[in-house]
């Protein structure tokens, strides 16, 4: 059995006495009680929590942002609109280059197995490159309005 003997100057400690007997103490160490924050924890809602709510909503709130930013570039930026869509016509045409060398899984042969895998993941690693780099473009460019307060007039 323990119970806190006295209160120290501090709130956040107490003088805590352990095997308290008739007449007599056994042991007493001074102990720290734990903030209002920890003891939220003891009651079954972790602390992080309501940051998790908080990092959710500011996630979808940036996202919505940057939608919201992207569409208006693509109607008055003629730059960013260009190289938005030379961008999708050359995923399509590279989507469509790379449909012969799935023929083999049909039953019908181009090309050695070796030669339809490796063209395939050049094709695929050169797709993957081109999207980072329109993400970073995009990035960039809703970034720089972003700064400039181009996206505040929503």
């Amino acid at each position: 059995m323990s119970m806190c003997l006295s209160q120290s100057p501090e709130p956040s400690t107490c003088l805590l006495a352990t095997h308290v007997g008739v007449g007599a103490v056994s042991s007493a160490v001074a102990v720290r009680r734990e903030p209002a924050a920890a003891q939220l924890r003891w009651n079954g809602i972790p602390p992080h929590t309501n940051m998790k709510i908080q990092t959710i909503t500011s996630k979808r709130e940036r996202l919505a942002k940057w939608q919201a930013i992207h569409k208006q570039l693509l109607g008055t930026d003629a730059q960013y609109r260009k190289r938005h869509t030379s961008f999708l016509i050359t995923i399509v045409c590279l989507s469509c280059v790379i449909v012969p060398f799935y023929l083999p899984f049909f039953g019908i042969r181009l090309f050695g197995f070796a030669v339809d895998v490796s063209i395939i993941s050049c094709v695929a690693a050169t797709i993957v490159f081109l999207a980072l780099r329109q993400f970073q473009f995009q990035n960039q460019r809703i970034q720089s309005c972003l700064q400039s307060g181009f996206g505040t007039q929503t």
